[in-house]
């Protein structure tokens, strides 16, 4: 049996964390609630709907690979040192047995946008609201709700003159958004909300060749979990999904230069903190982390370049640094192996509190007719996972989109993608080799049918996490077939 025992120093900063808490929901609910009652004001416009049902055969649902991964355990020296013989009792659930399930899942969902307008048109404000149902023929007991769209308002020249900008978003996130999970996988699918807002300047002319943006973006971030229709979360079935609240708060420049006509060169940089006020769903056991010990700094400065080669190619693409450091010096991780004769063997490994590292992102696009593209690019860059974990990640990829006909069209896809956790180093690293094609058919201008596949094969690499205690990203492989019919309309005036 193999468990993981987190040691250090337990400052604790969590009274001044949750005042901030405190101050930021209510000026979250403050700031929404004056935006909505402006833009509701005074509603003139029309509403577009677009029904949406899928089919789908999925032949490991639960991403396995034939072995047994024990649920990774915080635990405290008292734990670790009393009578080991029955904590293995309920590690093992439904998604972590080894077994590769299958079963045929029906996805639908019904999405609302449009455009409403506001008395003199001062405070444009779109709108996109996406409910959806994921049902599982078998496993029932994942059966849940999705809930996705965003209310994006931005303050026009009559509030505020140019170049000054301002906007507010607020938008609602299902998604299956862990690193190491294939993309698409139902059984993973959780909610965000997130509220973002930014002030500055946007496109201040310098010359009539260059342009200057200054500002401030901040976001506030709040789990939700999964909406589910019954209850999975016991030891039994499946291991509930970890998620993290935090606000960032970043200032941006950005300095653009036209060298001519089909070339610009800009500089970008960005610096902030990302602050987290909770960590959802640690797991069993007296030892949680303290959100504080996610909390950094992060600062990134990258070249940037647009250039249209031809008529039919044009290249975009970033090149940089970023860095990273955490504010609290990270907690020492002990990792003990319980052997079947009793005797434990512990490791203590210090995660680094800086990361340094290339960040690039390069597109070449060829477009070989007016509703046709293909992209080969790559990138490199940090990224927060869903558990508030800080990973390298760098991807290669080429898509292809084809209209055959005026009634037929093709999407091809495939991905490289490796990601290496920077949070804590004996995680390890894992990558993943992604495919996807599909063909859809407009049997009417507002009503479409699509059938494709998709593919997912992960080798999640060496590392002592995975080596010891299998308890990380996982080896698997999984196929997807699926067949959908979407249907839209726009209905009438709200």
């Amino acid at each position: 049996m193999c468990l993981v025992l987190i040691n250090g120093s337990k400052e604790t900063r969590m009274l001044k964390k949750k005042l901030v808490s405190k101050i930021l929901k209510v000026s979250v609910l403050l700031l929404t609630t004056i935006f909505t009652g402006l833009v509701s004001s005074k509603l003139e416009a029309q509403v577009a709907i677009t029904t949406s049902a899928q089919t789908l055969y999925d032949d490991n649902i639960f991403l396995e690979n034939g072995n047994k991964r024990p649920a990774t355990f915080f635990i405290n020296d008292d734990l670790l040192n009393s009578n080991t013989g029955n904590l293995d009792s309920g590690l093992l659930t439904t998604d972590r047995d080894g077994k590769e399930n299958h079963d045929f899942i029906t996805n639908l969902a019904l999405d609302f946008s449009g455009k409403p307008l506001t008395l003199n048109d001062t405070i444009p404000t779109t709108y996109q609201f996406r409910p959806g149902l994921i049902l599982f023929s078998e496993f029932n007991e994942q059966n849940r709700v999705t809930l996705d769209g965003n209310i994006t308002t931005n303050l026009s020249e009559n509030i505020l003159p140019r170049p000054f900008s301002a906007g507010i978003i607020n938008s609602l996130q299902s998604a299956s958004n862990n690193l190491g999970v294939a993309s698409g996988t139902a059984t993973r699918t959780a909610q965000n909300y997130q509220l973002s807002g930014n002030l500055g300047l946007k496109g201040l002319e310098l010359d009539s060749l260059s342009s200057l943006d200054l500002g401030y973006l901040g976001t506030y971030q709040k789990f939700l979990g999964e909406l589910l229709l019954s209850d999975a979360s016991s030891p039994n079935t499946t291991t509930a999904i970890q998620g993290v609240d935090f606000h960032s708060h970043t200032a941006q420049a950005a300095i653009r230069r036209k060298f001519a006509e089909n070339l610009e060169l800009g500089l970008r940089s960005s610096a902030g903190v990302q602050l987290f006020t909770e960590i959802h769903n640690q797991g069993s056991g007296a030892v949680f982390r303290d959100p504080s010990s996610l909390d950094r700094t992060n600062g990134e400065l990258v070249s940037t370049a647009d250039y249209q080669i031809s008529r039919d190619f044009s290249f975009t693409g970033t090149l940089g640094g970023a860095y990273s450091r955490l504010q609290n010096a990270p907690d020492t991780v002990s990792i003990s192996t319980v052997a079947e004769d009793g005797q434990i063997s512990t490791r203590e490994l210090t995660p680094s509190s800086d990361n340094t590292g290339l960040t690039y992102s390069l597109a070449l696009n060829y477009q070989f007719d007016q509703a046709s593209l293909v992209t080969l690019g790559s990138t490199e860059g940090f990224s927060t996972n869903i558990d508030g974990q800080r990973f390298i990640n760098r991807t290669i990829f080429l898509n292809l989109v084809n209209s055959i006909s005026e009634s037929w069209q093709l999407s091809l896809g495939g991905r490289y993608f490796y990601f290496d956790n920077q949070s804590l180093s004996l995680a390890g690293q894992s990558d993943r080799y992604e495919a996807s094609s599909s063909l859809t058919y407009k049997v009417t201008p507002t009503v479409s049918l699509t059938g494709g596949y998709n593919f997912s094969k992960q080798n999640g690499n060496s590392g002592l996490l995975n080596d010891t205690l299998g308890a990380t990203e996982p080896d698997f492989t999984v196929n997807r077939l699926f067949f959908g019919i979407n249907a839209g309309f726009v209905g009438l005036p709200l």
